[in-house]
């Protein structure tokens, strides 16, 4: 996405936390990848490949690898090298290991690192790209992916929001989410381009629903203690299969174009912004990209529809449990939550789950014994889907949205 909309003429920033590549350089030459092929190092070659890093060097495979101009944030907030990263360096050597008081893995540390002010200064950073956009180059349209902390673990609110709910650290932890989100739209009014910037609010993957006390707190324990539930009545907590899981809130605004307590109940996946910046901003999208994404225009803007509606979405859990779901039938394809929940469907005989989601969204009700016909169709389709490598099947060449024809006078910020 930010290597799209910079070809479209995007200023483009990412601030907050990254961790989808980094690939360290060693001492001596190469990099950690010409060892390790993946995703993941194995936890026991951890220490000495640390010892193997040289830190003073420019790090590839991070946001100025994939289409940012400029990055600054950290790596998840509990797991190593606990530093501040600027653009594709590290902003200081790291030279002690993790403080004691903080729970996550071991590793390098700055000295005197505080997860406190980790959220405090990604806020500042976010509100100094925007102020300094729009001062440099004020009729030139930025994209600025902020990629907070919060509320993840650790679970660190600072003093001045410590008490200022009652649903305990973790209540507090999200309302200095909402400080930070509120910052940053001063800011864009007070460069006088609010009403014409689309903000888009959301999250990732739903909660696992910790207290935050200690930093932490058990699995579930802020609905035991606080009576709250982040995820309201949907089933399930973080990476389940189960709606808890993955169904989140989004909020889309652009008082320009979208009016204001507007509510939408069509499928959305995050996958489904890439396709739908890209038409906003005018830009074709490459015949081969946006294998998952599918253009929300018109439930935004009430624009044309110019190819495919999005009407299955593919889940798939913390443990690999895939699911899926067109319309309001579900389909899951394991008898548990494949995530953090343990309350398993344990039933003789059944080997998945069935949902009808408008009857029964709190997926009590399982159907797949009853509606064999149902079941069969999805699990087609999701098969058919997997064996291709997409779920959008537009039109091959291609395609071109223009954000002066039904869509828009102009690119949003």
């Amino acid at each position: 996405m930010p290597e799209l909309l910079r070809s479209a003429g995007y200023r483009t920033a990412c601030i907050g936390k990254w961790h989808l590549g980094w690939d360290w350089p060693l001492t001596g030459g190469g990099h950690v990848s010409d060892h390790y092929d993946g995703p993941h190092v194995p936890r026991s070659a951890a220490q000495e490949i640390e010892a193997s890093i040289d830190w003073t060097q420019p790090i590839p495979g991070g946001p100025t690898s994939h289409g940012f101009d400029r990055y600054f944030g950290d790596d998840v907030p509990n797991q190593p090298p606990y530093v501040f990263f600027a653009d594709d360096r590290v902003l200081q050597v790291p030279d002690a290991r993790k403080p004691v008081d903080l729970r996550g893995v071991d590793g390098p540390a700055v000295r005197h690192w505080r997860v406190e002010r980790v959220l405090p200064r990604l806020s500042e950073e976010s509100c100094r790209f925007v102020r300094d956009a729009c001062r440099e180059s004020p009729e030139r349209p930025f994209f600025l992916y902020l990629s907070l902390t919060s509320p993840h673990t650790p679970i660190v609110p600072t003093r001045e929001f410590l008490g200022r709910t009652d649903v305990g650290p973790y209540g507090d932890f999200v309302m200095q989410t909402d400080h930070v989100v509120g910052r940053l739209m001063e800011v864009l009014q007070d460069c006088g381009i609010a009403e014409r910037t689309l903000v888009v609010f959301t999250s990732d993957n739903g909660s696992p629903a910790r207290s935050g006390i200690g930093t932490e707190g058990a699995i579930g324990s802020v609905i035991g203690k606080f009576g709250h539930r982040p995820a309201g009545d949907w089933r399930g907590l973080k990476g389940d299969a189960w709606e808890g899981g993955h169904r989140v809130p989004m909020i889309v605004r652009w008082p320009d174009r979208i009016a204001a307590s507007r509510t939408s109940r069509r499928m959305t996946v995050l996958t489904d912004l890439y396709r739908t910046f890209a038409r906003l901003a005018g830009v074709p999208v490459p015949s081969e990209a946006g294998e998952d994404s599918f253009d929300q225009c018109p439930e935004w803007v009430t624009a044309t529809r110019t190819g495919p509606t999005r009407d299955t979405m593919v889940h798939h859990s913390q443990v690999g449990v895939f699911a899926f779901r067109r319309g309001p039938m579900k389909l899951i394809l394991g008898t548990g939550s494949g995530g953090y929940s343990r309350d398993p469907v344990a039933v003789t005989g059944i080997d998945g789950q069935l949902y009808d989601l408008e009857r029964d969204p709190r997926e009590r009700v399982n159907l797949w014994v009853h509606a064999i016909d149902v079941r069969e169709s999805l699990s087609a389709e999701l098969q058919a889907q997997r064996d291709a490598d997409r779920s959008w099947f537009g039109a091959t060449t291609a395609e071109s949205g223009s954000a002066s024809v039904g869509v828009a006078p102009r690119p949003p910020r």
